[in-house]
């Protein structure tokens, strides 16, 4: 299964690796092209989800992000997407409503003595602890990701130079 995983993770990348060559194709400055494509994809998007965080990891070549972050801390993808869900979620409501809850909220909701939703502890560690861990595996998720795209980049001149090394040589007999 490993074998696999790795032969469709080297297809994604080539895949995308190809897509970019004919994204960058005819501009004299492709890196300067590229920063304008990634930024164009993300200025209008805002971190609002889980669902965010796995797009903004497949533009970097990383695909099904929260299967592999569950592979390094053993929390399974769903209760991660849920428990950053839930944190960017209650984050939301502190900064846009001041924690207050909405008038259907209010029968269902715990409500300390200044109108304000409750907070406990354990489930801010919690979410926290696991905003922590999905960071750290995601840095390193990505960081392997970039690293395999570097080398087939790398590997690619490498194979442009031979080749036109060997047409000079050709030319030249």
């Amino acid at each position: 299964m490993r074998a696999l995983d790795l032969a469709q993770q080297n297809f994604a990348v080539a895949e995308t690796l190809l897509q970019l060559h004919h994204m960058l194709e005819g501009y004299e400055d492709k890196d300067l092209r590229l920063k304008q494509l990634i930024l164009r994809n993300f200025e209008r998007a805002t971190l609002s989800g889980a669902d965010a965080i796995e797009k903004i990891a497949s533009t970097l070549t990383v695909q099904k992000l929260y299967d592999k972050v569950a592979d390094h801390t053993g929390i399974s993808a769903k209760e991660l997407r849920k428990q950053i869900g839930d944190l960017i979620t209650r984050r939301n409501k502190i900064a846009h409503r001041a924690d207050r809850p909405t008038e259907d909220e209010e029968t269902d909701t715990e409500i300390d003595g200044h109108s304000l939703r409750k907070i406990r502890y354990a489930w801010v560690n919690t979410r926290v602890q696991t905003a922590k861990a999905v960071v750290d595996a995601s840095s390193r998720i990505i960081g392997e990701s970039l690293e395999t795209l570097e080398n087939n980049i790398r590997i690619r001149e490498e194979q442009r130079l031979a080749q036109a090394a060997s047409r000079r040589r050709e030319t030249s007999n």
